[in-house]
């Protein structure tokens, strides 16, 4: 368990198999000698691709429904006279497929390819598809990480990647209000100079509400309170991730320079890039999905 701006990480994510509709489970790739070999790869190499596996390439998608992109480290040992390449390391975002190694030659020739992500622990299982032949044949079989895939003119090789950061190890500090919308793809309003005219609450709101830009220094979970000091003092990070967990309330109260309120819920956004520490530079973005509701 770390402390990075601000946020406490889990190193660890979990990868589960993913369900590709373009595969069946029980299909038996034909006998090498019923196939056509494909002598050309169809992409360049760390292009961006479609979720479909294609013969001569070994794919590597991060699902739709991840948590978190990834970066994934792969080595290629030729295998006969095999002059395929990888790329190293390959780096996706969410719903992001790409080619990591290429292969074009013939039968007895080839790429055994590993991946694995860097900096986790990817403990658990993912799918691979082998698609063979002129009529797209194609099965697919559960594999774990540490697997090689072998790549040639007769076998492409797709893999998918879903990553889960749990709720219970993102800590919520930028906070905004529970009138505004915010439900899932609503834009939010978590920090900036004009936050308290862009968060309105149902339930109490002290004068000197202004003076609270949208970041908490300490807050609990659904159900517990958050606290606060005014403007830059409450130290907001330098940078935030991709995605922010923030905490929604009902009301601000103002004693001195002491700043409160409670968790009703804790949503997951988008951030859209334009943040930045100074309150002049507003952190916004659609809410991706609720994290917990207050019982």
């Amino acid at each position: 368990m770390g402390t990075k701006n601000g946020w406490r990480w889990l190193a660890a994510v979990t990868i589960t198999a993913a369900s590709l509709s373009a595969c069946s489970d029980t299909s038996t790739a034909p006998p090498l000698s019923a196939l056509t070999a494909v002598t050309k790869p169809s992409f360049d190499l760390n292009s961006a691709v479609a979720h479909t596996p294609v013969m001569g390439e070994l794919r590597m998608c991060e699902s739709a429904t991840s948590e978190a992109g990834g970066t994934y480290e792969v080595e290629g040992t030729p295998v006969g006279a095999s002059t395929g390449t990888v790329h190293n390391p390959v780096n996706l975002a969410i719903g992001e497929c790409r080619t990591a190694a290429i292969d074009g030659d013939g039968a007895n020739a080839g790429l055994s390819v590993t991946a694995h992500e860097i900096g986790e622990e990817t403990d658990g299982t993912i799918t691979e598809c082998l698609e063979a032949g002129i009529d797209g044949v194609k099965s697919c079989m559960p594999t774990s990480e540490s697997s090689a895939h072998f790549v040639n003119s007769f076998h492409g090789v797709l893999i998918t990647y879903r990553n889960v950061v749990p709720q219970e190890d993102v800590v919520a500090l930028f906070v905004i209000g529970d009138v505004e919308p915010h439900g899932i793809n609503d834009v939010v309003n978590f920090w900036g100079a004009q936050w308290w005219k862009n968060n309105s609450m149902s339930g109490v709101v002290s004068n000197g509400v202004a003076s609270f830009k949208g970041y908490a220094t300490e807050a609990g979970t659904c159900g517990g309170t958050w606290v606060s000091r005014p403007g830059n003092s409450s130290d907001p990070p330098d940078k935030i991730p991709d995605q922010v967990a923030v905490i929604v309330t009902t009301k601000v109260l103002k004693q001195g320079p002491n700043i409160s309120g409670d968790i009703k819920q804790i949503v997951l956004v988008n951030q859209d890039g334009g943040y930045g520490p100074a309150p002049g530079h507003r952190g916004n973005g659609p809410v991706a999905r609720v994290l917990c509701n207050a019982p």
